[in-house]
């Protein structure tokens, strides 16, 4: 692993790891996640801590995601074995017993999600911002995404999966389950600092972060737009008088030509820029995805991954938000293609 990538602190029956990026806002590396599934794995077999905190370094990102400009400029085998280290470790840290609390402190997105998804605890504050942005670089919602946000209220998980879109608020990131605990700043750092410096039992880490949290009862005076405009956003993914979820171009034509002005500004034009085969392909993955468990889910999303490896969009996709800041030149959407490769997803599986 390159020198200091990855921080390790080990005090009074606790670990604290810091993603240690921050002039790439934390984006995960190959060592990276080896040296997070190595350290994890070594807590677990020896019971040497008695919960772990995991942070990104500096103010500005927990975890931006993988690093996938990177990504795009290596050999297909070399980011092969990329995705199979993260999804790996998505799928490891999801059946670690030990407790583990993410700060969800700035921006977390993509990769950096994987990591905080199967945290016990999942701390946001004022500051966090949260997206799977996927759709928007030409790929599409990985590292187990579909299965943590198909348990979100209502349909939200598609919408936010559709639609790559921020979520700011705190309030709404509590209201999907995404956030376990909203800590404000003027507070962040004092939690903190207790958790580091006391000698804290397993059963009662859950109490000391509800002793710092924002009340339940307070986050309901305050709704977040997610939670404000849940009505209006189910009525854009499935029909109000028989409930069906509509179809990918029924849903597409909606968002395009709603009326309300929160859709015109906040979604519409993350939709509209968005890649028409990361669109296409995200609906049918999401819903085919429902009812699937977490491992057969990243299984999925190895093949899918190469799949988009295998395709222009993804790179150009990459090259046009981190590279030029152009707007991207997208291929013609290829259904058959799209429907072929996930119809071969269920056949790989009879065949295993």
């Amino acid at each position: 692993m390159r020198e200091n990538d990855l921080l390790i602190m080990i005090e009074n029956q606790h670990a604290a790891l810091e993603l240690n990026r921050p002039t790439v806002l934390n984006a995960l590396s190959l060592n990276m996640m080896q040296g997070l599934r190595h350290i994890l794995k070594t807590f677990e077999e020896r019971r040497s801590v008695d919960f772990v905190m995991i942070d990104g370094a500096g103010d500005r990102a927990f975890c931006a995601g993988g690093d996938v400009k990177k990504v795009t400029q290596i050999s297909r085998d070399i980011a092969k074995d990329y995705f199979e280290a993260e999804y790996t470790l998505n799928l490891e840290m999801s059946r670690h017993k030990i407790p583990a609390i993410a700060w969800m402190d700035g921006i977390v997105m993509g990769g950096g999600a994987g990591i905080a998804f199967p945290c016990q605890f999942r701390v946001v504050s004022e500051r966090a911002l949260f997206a799977m942005p996927e759709v928007k670089i030409g790929f599409f919602p990985d590292v187990g995404g579909t299965y943590y946000m198909q348990k979100w209220p209502g349909d939200l998980g598609l919408f936010v999966a559709l639609t790559g879109m921020h979520i700011h608020s705190p309030v709404d990131m509590m209201y999907l389950g995404l956030a376990t605990h909203y800590i404000p700043l003027d507070r962040t750092e004092e939690c903190r600092d207790f958790l580091k410096k006391t000698y804290i039992f397993r059963d009662d880490l859950e109490q000391v972060l509800n002793d710092f949290s924002v009340s339940s009862m307070d986050l309901e005076h305050d709704p977040g737009p997610l939670q404000q405009y849940q009505d209006i956003i189910s009525d854009i993914l499935r029909d109000p008088d028989t409930h069906e979820l509509r179809s990918f171009d029924d849903i597409a034509w909606i968002i395009t030509n709603h009326s309300h002005p929160y859709i015109q500004k906040h979604v519409a034009p993350n939709f509209q820029k968005a890649a028409p085969s990361s669109l296409y392909f995200t609906y049918q993955y999401y819903t085919q995805n429902l009812g699937k468990s977490l491992e057969e889910i990243l299984r999925r999303d190895l093949a899918s991954a190469l799949y988009f490896l295998d395709r222009t969009d993804f790179r150009e996709g990459v090259r046009a938000a981190l590279v030029t800041k152009a707007s991207a030149k997208w291929s013609p959407l290829n259904r058959e293609d799209i429907d072929q490769f996930l119809m071969s997803l269920d056949e790989r599986k009879d065949r295993a």
